[in-house]
C-alpha cells in the first residue's frame, strides 16, 4: 500500500452557502444548524455557513453559534472584497462579516481581467487596492483570512500576470491563503494541473481549490489540483451547488483517503459517510441519489448472476471497496441475503437484537417497495423491527380519521381533525385544530394519549417536509413524508408514505409519538407488559375526550 501522504489538507464544505444556491433547496435556521452540527461532528475542517448580512437566516444562524460555538471545524463567514472608491473601514458589508464572529473570513475576489473591467466596472490596480484593503481590515481584526479568486482560471488564460498579482496582493497583506474558482466550471483537468501548478510554485502561501461541475468534472479537477499542489478543496455534500454543483466532498473525501491515502477523518467517521450524505439530503428536501458512487443504494447493487456469483465468493471480484467503509452495503437482488450486515448494525445502535434477520430485511425491502426510505427515520426503522416480534404490543392504534379544511372567500381558516384511537381495551374520539392538517393531526392524537402518557404534551414536533417521490404520476404521485421531533436533548426522525399527504402524515405521526412512549413515557411497556393493565391505571379525566 502506497504511504500515506504527510502534507496538509483541508476539506472545505460550502453546503450552506454555495450549496444553498442549488435551485429547489431552501435552508431555514434550523437546517442549517443542524446540518453545520452534522459537519462539525462528521470531521470536516472548514465550514462556510453563509454571508452575514445578506439575509436574515444567515444572520440568526451566525447569533445562535455565537452562543453555542462548534466544537471541531473552524467556522467560516463569507463575503466581498470592499467596494470600488471605499474604504475597508468604512465597508458596512465587511464591517458585517466581522460582526458575525466567525474566526474564518473568506473573501471573494475578482482575479480576471474582464470580470474587472468589465463586470466590477473598475480599474486592476483598484481591485489590487480592494484586496489589500480588505485583507488587512479583516487581519488586523485577528481573523484568518482566504481569499476566493473568482473566475481565476478562465482570467489567467487571458491574463496570467493580472490574475497572479490579485494573489500576490492577498497574501502580501497577510492572507492565509487563496484559492482558484473555475467559476463557470469549463476548465478541463491537463489545464487546472497546469494552472494549479503554476501559482502553488509562486506564491508562499495555502493554495485551494473551487470547482464547479459544468461539464461533469468538478471531482476530477479538485483530486488534479491537490495533486498539482493544492492544500485545500472547498466542495458540498452531494455536490449541491448552483447550476450543475460543485465539487461533491460525498465523492472525493473516500476517494482521496482510501484510494489516495489521505489522512482526512477518522475511519469510524467515514463509515458515516452514507449517513451524512442521506441526512443531508433530508435536510434540503431532495431525494438522494440512488446511483451516487459510494454511498448510492445501487453503488454497491448486483443484478447480473455472473455478478452476483461472484461477489459472494469474492467481494472485490466487482466491488472496488468494502461498502461498509462508507457505511452503504451491498444489495444482491436475488437474494434475501443483501443487507443482512448493515441490518444487524443498525440493531445494535438500537440496543436491540434481531431474532430472524432474512424475514426482517425482507419486510424492510417489502415497503421500500412502497416508497419507504428508513435511512431517514431511524425511530420508524427501530418501530417496524420491534413490531415484527410477536410479544410487542403497540401502546395506541388509530381506528379512524377524520380532517376537514375550510375556507371563506379564497382564505384558508383552521383545520380541524378529529380520531378515534383505541388504548388497549378502551377507544376514544379526540379532536384538535391548528393552522395545518398535520398540526390538527398532531393535537388531536395528543389530546387521546396524554391522559395515558402525560409526558407527551413536553414532546414536540420540529420539523416537517414532504417530497414526491414520482412526479410523473401528478396527483396521484406517492408522497414521502418526514417528521423531527424532540424531547428534551433527544431527537428523533419518522416516516410515512402514502399517495395521500393525510395518511403519509399520520404514519409519521403515529411513529413519533409511539416512538416517545416506547423511549420516554412507559418503562412497563418496553418490557412488553400488559398494556390494558397500564391503560386501567392511567384512567382519570377525561377532558376532551368522549368514549367510544
Amino acid at each position: 500500500m502506497p504511504r500515506q501522504h504527510d502534507k496538509n489538507l483541508w476539506l472545505y464544505d460550502t453546503t450552506l452557502r454555495d450549496g444553498a444556491q442549488m435551485q429547489g433547496i431552501r435552508f431555514s435556521v434550523k437546517d442549517k444548524l443542524a446540518i453545520a452540527r452534522m459537519l462539525d461532528d462528521f470531521g470536516i475542517h472548514y465550514i462556510e455557513a453563509g454571508w452575514p448580512g445578506a439575509n436574515p437566516v444567515d444572520d440568526e444562524f451566525y447569533s445562535e453559534l455565537k452562543k453555542s460555538p462548534l466544537k471541531n471545524a473552524k467556522l467560516v463567514s463569507f463575503g466581498a472584497t470592499c467596494k470600488p472608491g471605499k474604504a475597508a473601514s468604512d465597508d458596512l458589508q465587511l464591517q458585517r462579516l466581522l460582526d458575525a464572529g466567525a474566526p474564518v473570513i473568506t473573501l471573494v475576489a475578482k482575479s480576471s481581467r474582464m470580470q474587472i473591467e468589465s463586470i466590477l466596472e473598475t480599474s486592476v490596480e483598484e481591485n489590487y487596492r480592494m484586496i489589500c484593503d480588505s485583507v488587512g481590515e479583516c487581519v488586523a481584526q485577528g481573523r484568518e483570512v482566504w481569499i476566493d479568486a473568482e473566475h481565476f482560471f478562465d482570467g489567467f488564460k487571458d491574463d496570467p500576470d493580472v490574475s497572479l498579482n490579485c494573489l500576490e496582493a492577498a497574501v502580501a497583506a497577510g492572507a492565509r491563503g487563496v484559492v482558484l474558482c473555475d467559476t463557470n466550471g469549463g476548465t478541463l483537468p491537463d489545464q487546472i494541473a497546469q494552472i494549479t501548478r503554476a501559482v502553488v510554485e509562486t506564491l508562499n502561501c495555502d493554495v485551494g481549490i473551487h470547482a464547479h461541475n459544468d461539464c461533469e468534472l468538478a471531482v476530477a479537477n479538485a483530486l488534479t489540483a491537490i495533486v498539482a499542489g493544492a492544500t485545500m478543496v472547498q466542495g458540498t455534500i452531494n455536490g449541491y451547488g448552483e447550476r450543475c454543483g460543485n465539487t461533491n466532498l460525498i465523492s472525493l473525501l473516500p476517494t482521496l483517503q482510501l484510494k489516495m491515502n489521505y489522512k482526512l477523518i477518522d475511519n469510524h467517521r467515514l463509515e458515516r459517510l452514507t449517513e451524512l450524505s442521506r441526512a443531508v439530503a433530508a435536510r434540503s428536501n431532495r431525494n438522494p441519489d440512488p446511483f451516487a458512487p459510494y454511498v448510492g443504494n445501487s453503488a454497491f447493487a448486483h443484478k447480473a448472476g455472473l455478478h452476483a456469483s461472484a461477489v459472494r465468493k469474492q467481494s472485490h471480484s466487482y466491488e472496488h471497496i468494502a461498502p461498509e467503509r462508507v457505511g452503504n452495503h451491498r444489495h444482491i437482488l436475488v437474494s434475501s441475503q443483501a443487507g443482512r450486515s448493515n441490518l444487524l448494525q443498525k440493531a445494535e445502535a438500537f440496543a436491540y437484537q434481531i431474532d430472524d434477520p432474512a424475514t426482517a430485511l425482507e419486510h424492510i425491502k417489502h415497503q421500500e417497495t412502497k416508497g419507504f426510505q428508513y435511512e431517514e427515520g431511524d425511530a420508524s426503522l427501530e418501530l417496524l423491527l420491534r413490531k415484527l416480534q410477536p410479544e410487542y404490543q403497540q401502546p395506541f392504534r388509530v381506528k379512524e380519521l377524520s380532517v376537514h379544511s375550510l375556507s371563506r372567500d379564497g382564505k384558508l381558516g383552521l383545520h380541524h381533525a378529529s380520531v378515534k384511537v383505541e388504548v388497549g381495551e378502551e377507544a376514544l374520539w379526540s379532536a384538535g385544530e391548528g393552522c395545518g392538517p398535520v398540526e390538527a393531526i398532531d393535537a388531536a392524537l395528543k389530546d387521546a394519549l396524554v391522559r395515558f402518557w402525560p409526558e407527551l404534551k413536553h414532546s414536540h414536533l420540529t420539523d416537517y417536509k414532504v417530497r414526491i417521490l414520482n412526479p410523473e404520476a401528478a396527483t396521484g404521485a406517492t408522497t414521502h413524508v418526514w417528521i423531527e421531533a424532540s424531547y428534551c436533548d433527544q431527537v428523533w426522525n419518522t416516516i410515512g408514505c402514502s399517495p395521500s399527504i393525510i395518511e403519509a402524515s399520520q404514519q409519521a405521526l403515529c411513529d413519533t409519538l409511539e416512538f416517545f412512549i416506547l423511549k420516554n413515557a412507559n418503562s412497563t411497556f418496553a418490557d412488553s407488559n400488559s398494556l390494558s393493565q397500564y391503560s386501567t391505571q392511567k384512567k382519570g379525566a377525561t377532558h376532551g375526550h368522549q368514549a367510544a
